[in-house]
């Protein structure tokens, strides 16, 4: 398959593949129990999804403009105001003027902020930690070339389907 053809789950006759069925259903039942494990822990953080995402954008990214930042949400510049606004009430991200450009105001997390994101996946993360020490190194090899074959595709599709809109 070509990069930038549509990915189906149909052979060409159309039925369904079988072997990429069986990949999806175990990717959801990891997902899932990773929700399950970590359901309850979300729930008590008082941080909506579309802050998360935010908080995600600049742990990932490093520090941007407010611009950059709707651009990479697939949002408007002014749906992010009010959501850069409550996670700076809650200390965990900082406007920073530009010095060279008076015009600009650079987006970065806190250290609060680094802090609360890398908390976030901590115990999944070592959940998950914990199963991946019982594979083989080489298991874990073709695991990690999957694993990052998978963030490099969703890397580079702007907007999944049926999310460019929301924040």
């Amino acid at each position: 398959m070509s990069q930038g053809e549509p990915v189906t789950s149909e052979h060409p006759a159309g039925r369904p593949d079988p072997d990429l069925a069986a990949v999806m259903r175990a990717w959801a039942r990891t997902m899932a129990a990773v929700g399950a494990a970590t359901g309850p822990f979300f729930g008590d953080l008082e941080i909506t999804t579309a802050q998360l995402r935010v908080l995600g954008q600049l742990s990932h990214h490093g520090r941007m403009t407010g611009r950059d930042l709707a651009a990479q949400l697939g949002v408007t510049p002014g749906t992010v105001i009010p959501l850069i606004d409550r996670l700076e009430d809650r200390g965990y991200l900082r406007r920073v003027p530009d010095r060279a450009d008076r015009r600009l105001t650079w987006l970065e997390l806190t250290p609060a902020g680094e802090e609360f994101f890398r908390g976030l996946w901590l115990p999944a993360g070592q959940t998950v930690m914990q199963a991946i020490a019982q594979f083989t190194p080489e298991d874990r090899r073709t695991l990690e070339r999957l694993l990052g074959q998978i963030a490099d595709h969703l890397e580079h599709t702007a907007h999944p389907p049926g999310r460019a809109s929301s924040p």
